[in-house]
């Protein structure tokens, strides 16, 4: 097991994509449950630190005075990502309810867009005014 973890390393994998991939295979061990036992406390304490972390990074004073475009593109991002998973889900097969239930369950904007816009901005392709 610690070959496969150093063979991550040596690949070059991002830490995200890293701990995904260690994430997966620490799933398949066969004390899985014990270790995510283990896991778990620091996982809540790293997941706390995060959102304290993003909470930080907001500018209450650039929300304010850019609040018409921020609602703006929320609600474009909520009612697009709508538009996009709810002919997904029904082309399965699934009932209406279900189908509105997904869709507005996945219209929400996760956490790793954060990462992907902190990276954006770490190599140049997002100005700060856009991150923030």
């Amino acid at each position: 097991m610690q070959e496969d973890f150093r063979l991550i390393i040596d690949l070059g994998f991002s830490i995200e994509m890293g701990a995904f991939v260690v994430g997966l295979m620490i799933s398949e061990v066969e004390y899985a449950d014990q270790t995510l036992t283990y896991v778990e406390p620091i996982r809540d304490i790293f997941a706390a630190l995060f959102f304290v972390a993003i909470g930080m990074l907001i500018d209450p004073f650039f929300l304010w005075s850019h609040l018409e475009i921020i609602l703006g593109l929320l609600f474009l991002v909520l009612v697009g990502k709508f538009l996009i998973v709810t002919p997904m889900v029904r082309i399965f097969g699934y009932p209406l309810k279900i189908v509105i239930l997904a869709g507005l369950g996945l219209a929400q904007i996760e956490e790793f867009s954060f990462v992907l816009a902190s990276a954006g901005q770490t190599l140049g392709l997002v100005s700060r005014r856009v991150y923030l």
